[in-house]
């Protein structure tokens, strides 16, 4: 993943748009991914097989992660900040289904 970040650093750089543009194009994919994962639950109808359902998942998922990571990148934050961050979060999470 961090090969993955300073590559997207790079391409950005020769590719600049304003956060607000990057948060837009964040926002579509999202809504794309959310497409393809309601055809796989059934919450929309499509005439595509379930392997190609779950590629353009996986593709969708990659470019969500994609411009997430560009976000992230024009505010500095690194891989292992975003890794400690999700594992800060997970311990709160894990609290409250031990105590439900």
């Amino acid at each position: 993943m961090k090969k993955a970040l300073e590559d997207i650093k790079r391409i950005d750089q020769m590719d600049y748009k304003s956060l607000e543009k990057a948060m837009c194009k964040f926002h579509e994919e999202v809504g794309e991914f959310a497409r393809e994962v309601n055809k796989s639950i059934g919450m929309k109808t499509h005439n595509e097989t379930e392997s190609q359902v779950r590629d353009n998942i996986l593709e969708e998922m990659a470019d969500t992660f994609q411009n997430l990571l560009l976000v992230a990148s024009r505010f500095g934050f690194s891989i292992d900040d975003i890794e400690n961050e999700i594992m800060r979060k997970n311990e709160v999470w894990i609290r409250k289904v031990i105590d439900k």
